[in-house]
């Protein structure tokens, strides 16, 4: 029984967040963003089946052309993944865009 759960201590400290992201336009790593949308993917079978059938990102961002696309796994989506065994794995994407856009929509 030690052993099983030291295994999941260790599972959970030695898991780390995956983070992937995508600048799109005109932005780059120091453009101050805000964040303006979330959605989880869902996925089956150790990731390699979608379930849904992708978004697009023009209807997160407001059809902008600057925006950044954050792809992650974060704890959440990775304690579902362990709860079910693999068989459901969610990952999460977020849209941000740069906070010049945001002062504009607003004059």
């Amino acid at each position: 029984m030690k052993k099983i759960i030291l295994l999941f201590v260790c599972v959970f400290a030695l898991s780390s967040c995956y983070v992937s992201r995508v600048y799109h336009g005109n932005t780059s790593p120091s453009t101050p963003r805000i964040k303006v949308s979330s959605h989880w993917n869902h996925s089956v079978l150790f990731g390699l089946i979608p379930i849904d059938n992708g978004q697009q990102a023009a209807t997160h961002v407001g059809g902008r052309t600057d925006y950044v696309t954050v792809y992650k796994h974060s704890f959440l989506n990775l304690l579902v993944e362990i709860l079910t065994s693999s068989l459901y794995n969610p990952t999460t994407t977020d849209y941000y865009i740069p906070v010049e856009e945001l002062k504009e929509d607003k004059k």
